[in-house]
């Protein structure tokens, strides 16, 4: 079996501000109907996105569900653990946000984060994240036969462009708060500056 390389996958060029907007709006509307079918059937979806910071998560997730009825859209933004989180199973969290019938779920990070940043930045004890490998697919076995229908989609953007969405970010924070916060905002910077260097 071929590897698979993420650098495969980088190829969209630039697209033309009017083909980029006819095509948001035919894929919105595409999205509305699919929706208005979801109702009228009583099914029930989950649409659950990963990506890096900066990635365009959230603004994919704007641009998604923008056009859809919000009585039957959520959408769950997935960080941290709050405390009440923290004093359960990771998974409880996931499960007291499925979709009921007729509507559609879209996590903003999802179950996997297990596997990914809790592992990689050391929240997880290896053998915490290499359990979750097992629980993960108990989980998703028990959303397949409660006919949940799923979408996974793993957002990856070039380096380059989280760049420039990080520096936004900084910028923004340097420019719409007061002193202190522009202070933090400046180390941050520096202390981003630092880590691409490095």
């Amino acid at each position: 079996m071929a590897k698979l390389r993420l650098e495969d996958f980088e190829g969209n060029p630039d697209m033309d501000r009017l083909d980029y907007e006819a095509r948001l709006a035919a894929l919105q509307h595409q999205l509305e109907l699919i929706q208005a079918a979801y109702i009228n059937q009583g099914r029930t979806a989950i649409i659950a996105l990963e990506g890096w910071d900066a990635a365009g998560k959230g603004g994919l997730i704007t641009r998604m569900v923008g056009p859809l009825d919000h009585r039957y859209t959520k959408v769950w933004s997935i960080s941290a653990p709050t405390k009440q989180e923290a004093e359960h199973h990771y998974l409880w969290r996931f499960w007291q946000r499925l979709p009921g019938a007729r509507e559609i779920a879209v996590f903003d990070r999802t179950w996997y984060g297990r596997v990914l940043i809790e592992r990689i930045d050391g929240f997880a004890a290896p053998d915490v994240w290499a359990r979750a490998y097992d629980e993960i697919n108990a989980f998703l076995n028990k959303l397949s036969k409660q006919t949940y229908d799923k979408l996974l989609t793993a957002i990856k953007t070039k380096l380059a462009a989280r760049d420039a969405m990080f520096r936004l970010r900084i910028t923004t924070l340097l420019f719409d708060r007061g002193i202190k916060q522009n202070f933090y905002a400046s180390m941050l910077a520096d202390a981003y500056n630092d880590i691409i260097k490095s």
